[in-house]
């Protein structure tokens, strides 16, 4: 279902409706849950306070991802004082 869903949403974007083959994204969200020791670990490892928000992107530099959308909306939540962290994983991110 949610392929076919992530087909027709490309066709709308002006990629080809040649039938085609959609790849997922290759993992099973269903697989992860919330570890509190791990959580602990990785902001004690990355500096980041118990009470400090993280918000994050995992994908590549590219316009369809749209990161400056993400890094204005920290900017606007930081400027009305949101403890916050911003972390970006991909390539041309660093």
């Amino acid at each position: 279902m949610a392929v076919d869903i992530t087909a027709d949403l490309h066709r709308q974007l002006g990629y080809s409706a040649v039938p085609g083959v959609v790849v997922p994204n290759g993992y099973d969200a269903s697989a992860f849950y919330s570890d509190e020791d791990s959580r602990c670990v990785t902001r004690t490892a990355l500096c980041i306070e118990t009470d400090t928000f993280v918000i994050g992107s995992v994908s590549r530099w590219h316009p369809d991802k749209d990161i400056g959308n993400l890094l204005n909306a920290v900017r606007l939540a930081a400027n009305r004082g949101v403890p916050l962290r911003c972390l970006l994983i991909g390539r041309g991110l660093q």
